[in-house]
């Protein structure tokens, strides 16, 4: 058993993205045996409380360290103020780190959220203990050559990578956090080279995504869909890849385009511009917005549809990769970022991301490859869903113990 110190700066159960994240990584170490202090903030602490209660769990023991009344309002002003809330957040855990490690020192400390890159832990300095960082993404951008697909996005995509730059340059975290981590679990190849580029030593790249155990269906379902459905599902930005879709679906001969409905799920700023992107395209017919869904729905999709479809230029980890794979979809992606690394060869059909007419066109040509070859997507979709069982978080979270805790 380790006593092992986690920072998980976002941490609420039952939520997506990082703040499950957090959780999930102190309660499948807790199942695992090992003794688990977490030092998160308040935000979660009614559903956190709830579960240790419910379950009786004894060996989770959090420590909920919050900002001060002025930096929890500043926090939200602008990126300048969330980050500065967020380093003196890190000087206040490291505190009281070093107190919990002289009384009784931990094995291993582990910061998983946030999960960039470039915003480092305070907790590398606590001494004589294994410190691991991640998993992380952030070190990877949107190719410049695709930027018409960003749309009116685009200026504030640049904003976004001129401030990741300044952030990793003033922050006296980033480079001392990546060169004193014994380990930095990294999300996509883009980050390991950053990691390595900054000082990192020991670098491993992982998939970041993982499933509850309880989320795959025993069987896959054989479809018997008369009109072929593909599904997307996400935050609905331009970075996230449907003008992509578009326009590859446009090239589509109507034979072909006869054949198949695009599902599409969520809801954000560009959904406004989507709209008038599909009448502009006279793609109505084809494609159905279905706003942002509960998640019983969501999963009742993926079990009937046929192809999972998902072309971001931008994503460190789509966990929505995952959670498709885990129906047995074939998934179209970009073999760009964390899509390269969740949706392995035999799994689906990456398109690469050379220049933007050739993408769209391999785009296209993947759609009525799996719309017309029905042998090919069951072969995919068997490969997804064997790929998906063993990405779980039980699984996950063993692996990560017995590979880096020792």
């Amino acid at each position: 058993m380790k006593k092992v110190l986690l920072s998980a700066y976002a941490c609420i159960p039952g939520r997506g993205s990082e703040p499950g994240n957090g959780w999930n990584w102190a309660y499948f170490l807790s199942k695992e045996g090992h003794e688990v202090h977490l030092i998160t903030t308040s935000k979660g602490r009614k559903e956190i409380d709830q579960i240790i209660t419910n379950e009786s769990i004894k060996n989770i023991h959090v420590h909920y360290v919050d900002h001060s009344y002025f930096w929890s309002k500043a926090y939200y002003w602008n990126f300048i103020f969330m980050y500065t809330a967020y380093w003196l957040w890190q000087n206040k855990i490291l505190k009281l780190a070093k107190i919990l490690h002289t009384s009784d020192p931990f094995d291993v400390v582990h910061h998983v959220t946030w999960g960039s890159i470039k915003v480092g832990s305070s907790l590398y300095r606590l001494k004589n203990t294994k410190f691991i960082y991640g998993p992380a993404g952030g070190g990877h951008k949107a190719p410049k050559a695709f930027k018409k697909y960003f749309y009116k996005e685009w200026n504030k995509e640049r904003f976004r990578n001129f401030a990741g730059e300044l952030i990793s340059f003033i922050n006296p975290l980033t480079k001392k956090t990546l060169i004193n981590s014994d380990i930095v679990l990294v999300a996509n190849q883009e980050t390991f080279d950053y990691a390595k580029r900054n000082g990192a030593k020991n670098a491993k790249l992982i998939v970041d995504s993982a499933l509850p155990p309880d989320y795959l269906p025993n069987t896959i379902n054989n479809k018997s869909n008369t009109i072929i459905q593909f599904l997307w599902v996400g935050r609905m930005y331009a970075f996230k890849g449907m003008g992509l879709i578009l326009d590859a679906l446009e090239l589509l001969d109507a034979e072909v385009k006869n054949q198949i409905h695009l599902n599409v799920v969520g809801d954000g700023p560009f959904m406004a511009e989507l709209r008038q992107l599909i009448l502009q395209k006279k793609l109505n017919d084809t494609i159905t917005l279905h706003g942002l869904l509960p998640y019983n729905v969501v999963k009742s999709m993926y079990e009937s549809v046929d192809v999972f479809i998902f072309c971001s230029l931008r994503d460190s980890c789509p966990a929505q990769h995952l959670e498709a794979m885990a129906f047995g979809l074939p998934v179209i992606t970009l073999n760009l970022h964390g899509s390269k690394l969740v949706v392995p060869d035999n799994a689906g059909l990456k398109v690469p991301v050379d220049n933007p007419d050739k993408t769209i066109e391999m785009i296209a040509t993947a759609i009525k490859e799996l719309t017309l070859n029905t042998e090919l997507r069951r072969k995919l979709g068997h490969a997804a869903y064997n790929f998906a069982k063993i990405n779980t978080w039980d699984v996950k979270v063993k692996h990560i113990i017995q590979s880096y805790y020792s």
